[in-house]
């Protein structure tokens, strides 16, 4: 899927994707603790709560695959307020040129902004910010990156719908940077007291004129081992040109 837009246009677009969510329900204001999916949700841990998570993702594209190690460790301030401290493993081999290993230190908050009475509706603010380095191979030193995110989330008996929109960076602002507008919702579905089942909806649109739309599909499950442990698997794949061909994603996390 191409996209030659001009940057009014792109607002436009986004604007009018926004209200094609909020017509048909789908605009739910935003619980990652919500992996493994991309969307996040609006839960907080609570005060004095600490989670450990790792998973292991998978992607495949045109240009070659991507394998990344996510171990993070997420802390709750306050009831509203948590921090996490990630440390993400990248091994690249882009078809045709010697592979790269990379590391990602990052340093995620998500604080919730509102809640109704009922408990049904809430909103949430979330941060990232990394600092890659290369260890190995021909890329160098990466430059900084990251996201600012506004989430929303709806509660209805067994079902949960998520809105994410946001803004991902790469190096200083206005740098000329791999900078995006992004927007996804999921939903996620409660089957019983151990499974879940989650589906989602990813786009991404370039800040800048001449850049090409791309989305992400993907469904997922997760089961309850007991109390506090979680586990998940994921399949996705790609719409547009530049997208994703596979995307497997597969973790564990534990809260306590």
């Amino acid at each position: 899927m191409k996209s030659n837009l001009s940057r009014p246009n792109a607002a436009r677009h986004l604007r009018l994707a926004c209200a094609i969510l909020v017509g048909s329900g789908m605009l739910s204001w935003v619980p990652l603790q919500a992996r493994p999916t991309e969307v996040d949700d609006t839960d907080t841990l609570g005060k004095g709560l600490t989670e450990i998570e790792s998973g292991i993702e998978f992607e495949r594209a045109m240009r070659g695959k991507e394998t990344v190690i996510t171990p993070a460790a997420t802390y709750g301030l306050t009831d509203r307020f948590e921090v996490e401290l990630g440390l993400d493993y990248v091994f690249s081999s882009p078809d045709g040129e010697a592979a790269s290993e990379t590391w990602k230190p990052a340093a995620k908050f998500k604080t919730k902004l509102w809640r109704s009475d009922s408990g049904g509706l809430s909103l949430a603010f979330k941060g990232k910010l990394a600092l890659p380095v290369t260890t190995h191979g021909p890329k160098g030193s990466e430059a900084p990156e990251g996201y600012a995110r506004l989430l929303g989330t709806r509660l209805a008996g067994p079902w949960e719908y998520d809105v994410n929109l946001g803004y991902k960076y790469r190096g200083a602002w206005d740098s000329g940077g791999n900078d995006k507008y992004t927007a996804g919702t999921s939903v996620r579905y409660k089957v019983s007291s151990k499974w879940q089942l989650l589906s989602e909806l990813v786009g991404e649109l370039p800040d800048k004129p001449g850049g090409r739309a791309i989305a992400l599909v993907d469904a997922a499950v997760k089961y309850t081992v007991r109390d506090g442990l979680k586990v998940d698997f994921l399949i996705g794949t790609g719409i547009g040109r530049d997208a994703l061909e596979l995307r497997v994603v597969s973790g564990v996390k534990w809260e306590f």
